[in-house]
C-alpha cells in the first residue's frame, strides 16, 4: 500500500460494513488507517487520517497470529 492511499483512500468503510460477515477486511498481513467522518476533536478536520496500524506477518521472535481483520475487529 502506498502512503498516499492511507492519507487519501478511494473508499472508506463504515463500522457496520467492517463488522459484517463476511467482512471486506482481508485476513492477511498489512497496514490500515482510521479516518473519522466526525472529528473527535474540534482542532482536527473531519475525514483526516488519525491512526495508522500494522498487522505484521513476522515479528522479531515469532510469526504473528494477528491479521488485518483481527486487528480492525479488536479496535472496534
Amino acid at each position: 500500500m502506498e502512503a498516499t492511499e492511507l492519507v487519501g483512500p478511494v473508499r472508506l468503510w463504515t463500522a457496520q460494513e467492517v463488522l459484517a460477515r463476511p467482512s471486506p477486511v482481508p485476513a492477511a498481513a498489512g497496514v490500515y488507517g482510521w479516518h473519522f467522518a466526525r472529528s473527535p476533536h474540534p482542532d482536527l478536520h473531519a475525514g483526516r487520517l488519525l491512526y495508522v496500524g500494522i498487522a505484521p506477518r513476522y515479528m522479531a521472535n515469532r510469526t504473528s497470529t494477528q491479521n488485518l481483520r483481527k486487528r480492525v475487529r479488536y479496535h472496534y
